[in-house]
């Protein structure tokens, strides 16, 4: 990890916080200046104390929002996130956020996903995909894949991806024939209905 200069204002605020893990400051700064963190880590530690639920429980103390933004932030940078977009780095629910990611990372999960994306990509594809004029559809190809394509497109498909390979919808990606990988617009099919 690149160790930086000394910084007074954030070092005072984690002893304000009494923040006991060091990398709980270090990772997110890896991504952010340290004015944005605390800024961020402010924000979500005020939205949960006002909350009476169990997250508002979780989240009564600045070192569990920032053991999740951690793990939150990690797991985005294993999925080849684009760590520069404030879309990923700042979640408007941090708690929601770092859950459909854990859900993803929890032992196996990711690999059984994205098996399950390859299997419905290669069977449904003779079904789904098409190309008209300049455009084409296609279907995802792993839950890689569909987690980028909600970054690029700040949305959150990527809650669709249990649903996804149960079957309950079918997701379409909308590309540019000339600019295949880049993503446009993101579709899904529920019975006959385009959501």
């Amino acid at each position: 990890r690149k160790y930086g200069h000394i910084h007074i204002p954030l070092i005072e605020w984690s002893g304000r916080y009494e923040i006991r893990r060091e990398d709980n400051i270090l990772v997110p700064i890896e991504y952010m200046t340290p004015e944005a963190l605390m800024k961020y880590a402010e924000a979500q530690y005020s939205n949960y104390s006002k909350k009476r639920t169990c997250y508002a429980r979780r989240y009564s103390v600045m070192n569990s929002v920032l053991d999740d933004y951690r793990d939150y932030l990690l797991m985005n940078d294993a999925l080849k996130l684009d760590m520069t977009n404030s879309f990923i780095l700042y979640p408007k629910d941090l708690k929601t956020a770092h859950d459909q990611r854990m859900d993803l990372f929890s032992p196996g999960q990711l690999e059984i996903y994205n098996q399950a994306i390859a299997s419905l990509h290669h069977e449904l594809s003779p079904v789904y995909s098409f190309s008209r004029s300049s455009y084409l559809i296609r279907l995802p190809k792993s839950a890689e894949e569909i987690c980028q394509e909600g970054a690029a497109l700040h949305h959150c498909v990527q809650r669709y991806i249990p649903d996804y390979v149960k079957r309950k919808c079918i997701l379409l990606f909308l590309r540019e024939a000339d600019a295949q990988e880049k993503p446009l617009c993101t579709l899904e099919v529920q019975g006959h209905r385009l959501m």
